[in-house]
């Protein structure tokens, strides 16, 4: 029991540090070819399969071990999915019914009902500056760091666990379309990332 809570507390670390423990490639526990490029609820097609994924609005830790997840991530069938939470005041409103956030780089606290982000605010290489009007440029987001603009910050959704690395993306996907042949829409990043 010791030894899987330091394996655990192990596997969230390193997904801190590194933004991804596995890649958007890895297939956990598949059930079969994808129908017309689309898989049941709780699975995601990667390639042609159908495997086991995390909501929209949530980033795959990786597999479950004894049913169990690392602290920071909640279990979700046979997967781990990253935990949002943050105080109310730097959510940026409600979840949606389906418990996803209409904001890419936002995931759903589920016990407080409201978007987190989940991009890395508190590093400074991925703040570019205050957002204006509200607005920040195509692949940042606007988050009410604490002690920050009063309007916002823009920070990179390349900073979202889980995210393909910056080299290998293809092109931006809003709203989780427009990806071209060969790749599939990370949309908690609203970014196109090899298949």
């Amino acid at each position: 029991r010791i030894l899987f809570v330091i394996i655990c507390a192990s596997l969230v670390a390193h997904a801190v540090q590194s933004a991804s423990i596995f890649s958007s490639t890895d297939c956990f526990d598949p059930i079969g070819p994808t129908v017309n490029g689309a898989c049941p609820p709780n699975y995601g097609p990667i390639g042609n399969l159908c495997c086991a994924s995390c909501p929209a609005g949530s980033a795959l830790i990786g597999p479950t071990v004894n049913a169990a997840c690392p602290a920071g991530s909640d279990p979700v069938g046979s997967v781990c999915c990253l935990s949002a939470t943050c105080p109310v005041t730097i959510s940026n409103g409600p979840c949606n019914a389906d418990d996803t956030c209409p904001t890419a780089g936002y995931a759903c606290d589920m016990a407080n009902q409201y978007c987190c982000p989940v991009v890395d605010y508190e590093n400074p290489a991925n703040v570019i500056g205050p957002a204006i009007g509200g607005l920040c440029p195509i692949g940042y987001v606007m988050v009410m760091i604490p002690g920050g603009s009063p309007e916002g910050d823009c920070v990179s959704l390349n900073s979202v666990p889980g995210v393909c690395a910056e080299a290998v993306q293809d092109r931006p996907c809003p709203a989780g379309v427009g990806c071209r042949s060969g790749f599939n829409c990370f949309t908690l990043a609203e970014v196109c990332c090899p298949a």
